[in-house]
């Protein structure tokens, strides 16, 4: 029965391989909060990400480098001062700090944070999904510019039609997107199974104590409070 050989070269160039991106992992670091380590990848995404959906309603297909641009020009850094990601690294580092003192309070485990927390990475799924599916289809031609402009000339005044073409092409560009994502959800909802309770009416409307009482009771059980006016119907304020 033979043997095989190692080969001693493939092992050590692997091992200095392996050795090399542990290194990298670990020198790439940027920030060490209460022995928690952020990179500087993780930053970068979270740049990104943050200045991607600040950024939308003045680009919709926005790119990494669009941002570059942005944070590039001190007159738009001085109106978005994140762009600066010394900035940014500052915000991030405080936002930590008291988010790990939040879930040490033991605020993770409160019914309306993970409501809350629901909401949100529902409203982030939903925006990147929509932005990545629309991107290509909201484009704003030159004469779908000139158009628009000559027949609202009244509301642009002394405006040129290139001191204006940002704005309509903003405009025309939400415009498409607002009407393709209505006809979208049109579309999803006559294929989705949607069942409501037949009593979900009775169940959402607000309740009341018997006239005169003068206390309002909320959906849940309970009185409504001082600061609960604004839950209050206006005729019995």
């Amino acid at each position: 029965m033979k043997r095989r050989r190692i080969n001693w070269w493939l092992v050590g160039v692997m091992m200095i391989i392996f050795i090399a991106s542990q290194s990298c992992g670990k020198s790439n670091w940027i920030v060490k909060i209460d022995g928690e380590t952020i990179t500087l990848d993780e930053l970068n995404e979270l740049y990104y990400a943050h200045h991607k959906n600040a950024l939308m309603q003045i680009k919709f297909d926005i790119t990494n480098e669009d941002i570059d641009k942005f944070a590039s020009d001190v007159n738009f850094v001085k109106k978005l001062p994140t762009l600066n990601k010394e900035i940014f690294l500052n915000e991030v580092i405080n936002q930590r700090i008291m988010y790990n003192k939040a879930v040490q309070a033991g605020v993770l485990d409160k019914p309306e944070v993970k409501a809350m927390i629901k909401v949100a990475n529902d409203t982030a799924v939903v925006q990147y999904y929509i932005r990545e599916r629309f991107k290509n289809e909201i484009g704003v031609t030159d004469q779908e510019v000139e158009t628009f402009y000559n027949e609202n000339r009244a509301k642009f005044k002394a405006e040129t039609i290139e001191q204006a073409e940002k704005m309509i092409r903003q405009y025309l560009a939400t415009q498409k997107l607002l009407f393709k994502m209505k006809k979208f959800v049109d579309e999803l909802k006559d294929s989705a199974r949607i069942e409501r309770n037949p009593d979900y009416e009775k169940m959402l409307q607000t309740k009341t104590t018997p006239s005169g009482s003068g206390t309002i009771v909320l959906p849940n059980g309970e009185p409504a409070k001082e600061g609960d006016k604004n839950l209050i119907p206006s005729t019995q304020k």
